[in-house]
């Protein structure tokens, strides 16, 4: 009996994206594939790279999915968006 060849596909995990803010605007390391979530609920519709904070005392994530293989990686949590804060990080 001949079998015949089977094609496996390898798709990488995407990078784990880190969250910069400036004032309300957060902005995601990964520049494509983005899911912004406020308190663990996704934000629908925003997953540009750049999300704007409404709510100061909030956590904000944000998941980044590669579409053809549902890898995903999700950001430390952001804590609070200072209304007047310098440049900010999230750090693990």
């Amino acid at each position: 009996t001949t079998s015949q060849p089977v094609n496996i596909f390898v798709f990488p995990k995407p990078s784990t994206p880190t969250i910069t803010a400036h004032h309300d605007t957060l902005t995601s390391s990964a520049a494509h594939f983005n899911q912004w979530y406020m308190n663990g609920v996704a934000l629908v519709g925003d997953t540009n790279q750049v999300c704007i904070a409404s709510n100061f005392g909030a956590t904000y994530t944000v998941k980044v999915t590669y579409p053809l293989s549902e890898c995903s990686a999700t950001s430390a949590a952001f804590v609070g968006v200072p209304e007047r804060s310098p440049v900010l990080s999230a750090s693990s």
